[in-house]
């Protein structure tokens, strides 16, 4: 695991994966380690690793999730079906 040194309170930029441009800021105020089989339990209705997003949860989503307010510096960039979103 990748010691990040995120502290309540820190301020991390999130960036659109695609191509780093800023899209909001997350103001941290909690750090935790989840309880992943009683989240795919409660949100996907199982266990099963053979599921999707519960495999996703498992191999996928890191040990620890950080939570916060969030504030919105730009949208996501779309270049696919342009003329079927909502501005």
């Amino acid at each position: 695991m990748v010691d990040l040194s995120i502290q309540p309170n820190s301020e991390i930029v999130l960036r659109d994966p695609r191509n780093d441009l800023p899209l909001a800021i997350l103001t941290v105020s909690s750090i935790y380690h989840p309880d992943k089989a009683l989240e795919a339990e409660l949100v996907f209705g199982g266990n099963d690793k053979n599921h999707p997003s519960v495999n996703y949860l498992y191999s996928t989503a890191g040990d620890v999730y950080v939570g916060g307010n969030i504030k919105a510096i730009s949208s996501p960039q779309h270049y696919d079906f342009v003329e079927n979103r909502c501005k």
